[in-house]
């Protein structure tokens, strides 16, 4: 069976092909409203890099904190962003750190 990170690693990938081919060429500029419908549309696109962050926090003790949460922090990052790409939100997602998140929530990592 195949795991989550495998989707993450693979959206990773055609993002930035997708991204590379795009930047590439003069004039063109991708951000969240030429790709994408909705803000409800982006987050069911990038749903398998949530939930793959999420599964890493719980394997890390960090228990309390999901997919909506993780979106909803990044949300504030995002709200003021120009020329936002996929590559970049998924990028966000992934490299956000434990730390910030204990910080935010103030929780406490289960042992």
């Amino acid at each position: 069976m195949i795991n989550s990170s495998f989707f993450v690693y693979l959206l990773f990938f055609y993002c930035t092909i997708r991204y590379n081919i795009i930047s590439s060429c003069k004039g063109c500029d991708l951000s969240m409203n030429d790709e994408f419908q909705s803000i409800g549309e982006l987050y069911q696109r990038v749903m398998p890099a949530l939930q793959t962050k999420v599964g890493k926090l719980h394997k890390k003790g960090i228990t309390t904190v999901g997919e909506d949460d993780i979106w909803n922090l990044l949300m504030e990052k995002w709200k003021n962003g120009k020329g936002l790409t996929l590559f970049d939100i998924v990028n966000d997602i992934m490299s956000l750190d434990e730390k910030v998140i204990i910080d935010k929530f103030k929780i406490e990592k289960d042992s």
